[in-house]
């Protein structure tokens, strides 16, 4: 009976699912081209860890890996250690942690854009008194754009550093 083994996948590896299999993205680069290997949809979970799936597959599995470049039709049969090699060599936890911070930013932005909104449908509603003109000039949807754009400038320095 053959043993299995499993390996946890950031979900931002997943380009493809058809329902039958999924690609799934090499995170480290091999001879400078991206290369991804298919795997049946059976062998992947869902497991509780946020932004993660779990592949599970026999010992002897066989890691088909192909180009993401279609006009390449090279192939290579890498092995399980191969593999981790290529999993290992990534930091999860800035990955998580950049996706924490941009879905931050998204409810952020989202919040305030829906704060504005509601303050101009009061506006119209109830005339403009100057409380409410001076919520909506303080709430400048360009001030917010600038303000997120800073964020993300600071993320991305702060992830290259």
């Amino acid at each position: 009976m053959a043993s299995w083994k499993s390996l946890y996948i950031h979900d931002q590896f997943i380009e493809v699912n058809t329902g039958k299999a999924i690609l799934i993205k090499l995170p480290k680069l091999i001879d400078s081209i991206e290369w991804g290997i298919w795997v049946p949809n059976k062998l992947v979970r869902n497991p509780i860890e946020k932004y993660r799936k779990q592949l599970m597959y026999p010992e002897k599995f066989k890691f088909n890996a192909a180009p993401l470049d279609i006009q390449n039709d090279e192939r290579r049969v890498l092995t399980e250690q191969d593999i981790l090699n290529q999993f290992n060599s990534v930091d999860m936890t800035e990955i998580d942690l950049e996706l924490d911070l941009n879905l931050y930013i998204k409810k952020l932005k989202l919040t305030i854009e829906a704060f504005r909104s509601y303050l101009i449908e009061i506006q119209s509603l109830n005339g403009c008194p100057e409380t409410i003109h001076n919520l909506i000039e303080a709430v400048d949807i360009e001030d917010i754009d600038i303000f997120l754009e800073n964020i993300e400038l600071a993320k991305h320095k702060w992830f290259k550093s």
